[in-house]
């Protein structure tokens, strides 16, 4: 019975040891990206979900993760991305 139980758990410290040095490089490599669009029933808001929809499928390959804010327009959009507050307008 000790015998069964100290194999168990010393497996189990095994995977637990091999399974965590494994580096997960998909998320260490995605930059997030958010674009400022404008109000929700405008244009440019759609145009900035779809940039994002296609950016977004295939973000394995890009490497990159985009969101899409909407925001006051225009002038907002450059003031924030001046500021550093927006990746892109």
């Amino acid at each position: 019975m000790k015998k069964s139980l100290f194999f168990t758990i010393a497996l189990l410290f095994g995977f637990i040891f091999i399974f965590s040095s494994i580096p997960i490089e998909a998320q260490a490599k995605s930059t997030f990206v958010t674009i400022g669009t404008g109000g929700v029933t405008g244009v440019y808001y759609v145009v900035g979900g779809a940039v994002g929809k296609i950016v977004n499928q295939k973000k394995d390959v890009y490497n990159l993760r985009v969101t899409v804010e909407s925001t006051g327009g225009s002038v907002f959009n450059v003031n924030a991305v001046m500021q550093a507050t927006l990746n892109s307008a």
